[in-house]
């Protein structure tokens, strides 16, 4: 309060003053003893009367944690808000103002201690009518992080408390929780292929595989897929299509298979292609470059004789479990009688390994015969993959076709397997 000048007359003892820690800051002239109820409360200062007046007093404060603070990408965080009046009134018509960092996804509002809560830009708005001295009240909401998010992101949430009632100090009115991403989430990504067209028969097939970087560790990862026309169209009849439907990849799981069916035909054309989106994944993000599968169906009708191809694949390496790709060898008509290929695999910037166990491999190496029989056009020839987590960029390796006589290879004997490092 303003200084007074003492005169004759003056009582000058000293006055009462409480004991609360934020008011005691005051002059001595303010008595703090006569409010509790939200009323103005004076001092009298001696005998001429002099009053000050001395508004009521509320200290809100805040104390707001996540949890877990570090939180794998894709995942999702438990999030609590206390709100305490520590001040000796009551407050008045409180509002909690619910920031959620950016790129967060309020998954759960909050909601607990006789808050009301509604959505708000970025976050939510609560309200409560009072909050009475010592009470305290606990807000519960949650939060999921992208999964895209690299790793080290930090997403800042910011609760702040305010209400009708002056506040002698403000300054824990505003409450900050730090999300820090620990590890980046799944990538789904979609291999390529080709497969030999053929004349009849028994239809071939492209076989993509769609595979994640890592597997779930909570949830299932789900994702769309549907063919789209390249040169091929369902309108020509070259290939059966797909439409929105769907791949479930349950925790641990990390490669599922897509095939597409191709009709032959006896038409002499070039070699045509069919591809396979990839679209609105959940729990997992789409890697940026291998979202989009591209199918090559080789034309043998310009060749004379029995044909044979082999497929190949251009696929994203993976973190920590080992995926298999599929290369399929297709002949253009039955064999008039059994027939066997022998395949073989080549180390190039990509090191094959004898067995999955053997350290510092990026493939299992694969040397072996496949026998066709009178009623097959395809065999699938699977190659494992080895994960790691090192940045070491793409590499190549590459599979080599030995046929029997009488055949001709469409497309090469040779084929170059490509593997995206995702590190």
């Amino acid at each position: 309060g303003p200084t007074q000048t003492p005169h004759a007359g003056m009582d000058q003892r000293p006055q009462p003053r409480s004991t609360h820690p934020k008011l005691n800051q005051d002059t001595g002239l303010k008595t703090l003893d006569k409010f509790r109820n939200n009323t103005p409360a004076t001092s009298v200062c001696g005998d001429i009367g002099t009053m000050t007046t001395v508004l009521p007093a509320v200290d809100l404060s805040i104390v707001h944690i996540c949890t877990p603070a570090s939180v794998n990408a894709g995942m999702t965080a438990t999030c609590t808000i206390t709100v305490t009046n520590d001040g000796p009134d009551v407050a008045q018509n409180l509002s909690l103002a619910l920031g959620v960092g950016a790129g967060l996804t309020l998954s759960a509002p909050p909601s607990g201690g006789g808050f009301a809560c509604m959505p708000a830009a970025g976050g939510s708005t609560c309200t409560r009518p009072t909050a009475a001295s010592g009470a305290s009240f606990v807000v519960t909401y949650r939060v999921t992080v992208p999964a895209h998010a690299a790793y080290g992101t930090m997403f800042a949430n910011t609760a702040t408390v305010t209400n009708d009632v002056p506040e002698r100090n403000a300054i824990d009115d505003t409450a900050t929780s730090d999300l820090v991403v620990a590890n980046s989430g799944p990538v789904i990504a979609i291999s390529n292929t080709r497969v030999l067209e053929g004349d009849s028969g028994a239809k071939q097939a492209l076989h993509f595989s769609v595979t994640l970087s890592k597997p779930s560790q909570s949830g299932p990862i789900t994702v769309q897929y549907s063919t789209i026309a390249g040169t091929a169209t369902v309108a020509n009849h070259d290939y059966v299509a797909k439409r929105n439907k769907t791949l479930t990849f349950l925790p641990g799981q990390v490669s599922k298979p897509v095939t597409v069916t191709i009709n032959p035909d006896r038409v002499i054309e070039s070699d045509e292609t069919v591809g396979v989106d990839l679209l609105n994944p959940t729990n997992a993000v789409l890697a940026a470059s291998h979202n989009k599968g591209i199918g090559t169906i080789l034309d043998d009708d310009s060749y004379v004789g029995n044909r044979i191809a082999i497929g190949t694949a251009s696929v994203v390496e993976g973190d920590t479990v080992t995926r298999t790709i599929v290369l399929p060898i297709s002949i253009s008509t039955r064999a008039a009688s059994p027939i066997t290929v022998f395949v073989s695999t080549t180390s190039g910037t990509a090191v094959g390994v004898a067995t999955p166990k053997t350290c510092c491999g990026d493939y299992v190496r694969v040397s072996k015969t496949l026998a066709f029989t009178t009623t097959q056009t395809t065999k699938n020839l699977v190659i494992t993959l080895l994960p790691d987590a090192l940045a070491e960029g793409n590499e190549t390796f590459t599979v080599t076709l030995a046929v029997p006589p009488g055949y001709t290879v469409i497309g090469g004997s040779t084929v170059t397997i490509a593997i995206a490092d995702d590190d």
